[in-house]
């Protein structure tokens, strides 16, 4: 059985977009069907959507990272600002996370 959420809370802190997310309820569950296993949650949130265009535009205009021309090109674009973000390098998704981590004052990671 997956843990339910218990909350769904858009928030926008200083610089970094809305990041909606949910908040699964701690505690032990068993998961898995023939081998069974017993798991412990921990408090966490989980973003509840993928980080959009409009996610990573405001930390490259905050930040003044350099980004591929590509990359470039799609946070230019509006109609692709509630698109989920691609093109975007596994540095630049490091340096986001640590980004948003430090503006939200919580940890924010790659699953």
């Amino acid at each position: 059985m997956l843990p339910p959420t218990v909350s769904s809370s858009p928030d926008r802190t200083r610089g970094v977009p809305a990041l909606a997310a949910c908040v699964p309820v701690a505690g032990v569950y068993r998961l898995g069907d023939a081998c069974e296993r017993i798991v412990t949650l921990d408090p966490v949130l989980i973003g509840r959507w993928p980080v959009t265009t409009a996610h990573v535009r405001a930390f490259v205009r905050a930040t003044g990272r350099t980004v591929s021309p590509s990359l470039r090109r799609r946070l230019e674009s509006e109609q692709l600002a509630d698109h989920p973000a691609t093109e975007v390098s596994f540095d630049d998704v490091l340096a986001f996370c640590a980004w948003a981590g430090a503006e939200l004052e919580r940890t924010v990671r790659l699953p």
